[in-house]
């Protein structure tokens, strides 16, 4: 007996080692791949990060819809500080918005760079008009009738969008994200809207910026389903639409980058 219990001791110190011996190893392997893994992650993160551009939309010249005393532009505003402080927590991301999320106003550097690069967006405009008008006319694109009326915007609207795209343009952004609450007509507009939901706005599938931007939505779509019902007006029942001929997504082909509204 005494010697049966002498040899299962013996045997249970050699698991015993041969389990602290394969302990160390796998933490010395784990460490490894956790200090490879840790430098893919820098290098392809961290040293590069995604460049996300924020626009809440409407402005206060321009506030969008108002429902008793609430205005569109500061719905937008709330919705955009919270995804932008998201963001911001993650050094996968670099992410910068148009406007002042408090006071509404551009921020510093979009308020001076609409004031000291008035005449390039203007010219950058019509160039994108002129080269859309030219596709259309040989053919090259196809005019596509929007899904849904929106309402027109000013001169000085236009000027801010176009201006936005050609700074996201010319500063490389990876992604365009504009918010907006939209609403409907009815005769007293104090009273709730019948229309509930979300819907993503996307370029035509005819414009450049259109491929990614759609597989960029269907990602964001995925999930947002799972906290709020896609948008129960009728002509947005699919959840993603395309448009040719929204400003924020690039119409005119007046974005190289992705960008979802």
């Amino acid at each position: 007996m005494i010697k049966k219990n002498k040899q299962i001791l013996e045997l249970l110190i050699i698991a015993i080692g041969v389990i602290f011996f394969s302990w160390i190893i796998f933490m010395a392997v784990s460490q490894k791949q956790t200090e490879v893994v840790s430098s893919e992650y820098q290098s392809t993160y961290v040293a590069d990060p995604i460049s996300i551009l924020l626009v809440p939309g409407h402005d206060h010249d321009s506030y969008g819809g108002k429902f008793r005393e609430l205005k569109e532009e500061q719905l937008n505003r709330e919705l955009a500080v919270e995804i932008f402080d998201l963001l911001k927590k993650d050094n996968r991301f670099k992410v910068t918005t148009t406007r002042d999320f408090v006071t509404g106003q551009y921020t510093e550097d979009f308020a001076t760079y609409f004031a000291s690069s008035e005449a390039q967006i203007v010219l950058f405009r019509q160039e994108v008009r002129e080269v859309m008008k030219n596709f259309l006319a040989s053919g090259i694109i196809k005019k596509e009738e929007p899904i849904i009326e929106h309402n027109p915007v000013t001169v000085d609207t236009s000027f801010r969008l176009y201006g936005i795209n050609k700074w996201a343009n010319d500063n490389n952004v990876d992604l365009a994200f504009h918010i907006h609450f939209n609403d409907h007509p009815r005769k007293d507009m104090t009273t709730f809207g019948k229309y509930v939901g979300f819907s993503l706005y996307v370029p035509e599938k005819q414009l450049t910026n259109s491929l990614e931007s759609r597989k960029i939505a269907e990602a964001l779509y995925s999930r947002l389903q799972l906290v709020s019902a896609t948008s129960t007006f009728p002509l947005e029942l699919g959840g993603i639409i395309e448009s040719q001929d929204l400003i924020a997504v690039g119409a005119n082909g007046s974005q190289t980058h992705p960008s979802v509204l």
